[in-house]
């Protein structure tokens, strides 16, 4: 997986801004002989001074993140007790393909995010019996179904079933990737 691809200009910035490349600071990440991620962040930013968007970058690399194929990543999302939210899944994924030919899912360790010209919602399976669908609707005041978020995306709907992808939530998916 291109570096460029999940961390857009940061690898070439960061040597800007802290003198060091890229290559010197995962010596510096590999030298700590931390091995969590969370570790090497705090560490990072602690004793080295590095904003959290670096730090997290670096951290993420040194732990081997971007190292499992697409498939890998997916099925590891659904291990165990949380196999029950596979369709769930699978029907988002159907919704956002539907939303142009440009969207490009990108699976993670714990999550798949939606990108279009950026990140427009991500999907997160939170507990055996459901789902966190993550929505980018910045300015969107919360409703009873659509909360805010404090994470990667401003809203966020529970989801128990594929059912509830329902016309509500797919037009709020419409809305995020057209703003994307």
């Amino acid at each position: 997986m291109d570096i460029r691809t999940q961390f857009g200009t940061m690898p070439e910035t960061l040597e800007a801004k802290t003198g060091r490349s890229l290559d010197a600071w995962l010596q510096i990440v590999r030298g700590m002989g931390l091995v969590k991620h969370g570790d090497i962040l705090k560490t990072l930013k602690r004793e080295h001074g590095l904003s959290h968007g670096y730090a997290n970058m670096l951290a993420l690399l040194s732990t081997g993140y971007a190292t499992q194929d697409k498939d890998e990543l997916i099925e590891g999302l659904f291990a165990g007790s949380k196999a029950g939210l596979r369709p769930i899944y699978e029907r988002l994924l159907e919704v956002a393909n539907g939303l142009g030919e440009d969207v490009e899912v990108a699976p993670k360790k714990t999550m798949v995010s939606f990108k279009h010209k950026k990140q427009f919602a991500c999907f997160t399976p939170s507990s055996a019996k459901r789902a966190e669908l993550g929505i980018a609707l910045r300015g969107d005041p919360p409703t009873e179904r659509l909360r805010t978020s404090t994470g990667m995306t401003s809203h966020a709907v529970w989801i128990a079933d594929p059912t509830e992808i329902d016309d509500q939530v797919v037009g709020w998916l419409r809305e995020a990737y057209a703003r994307s």
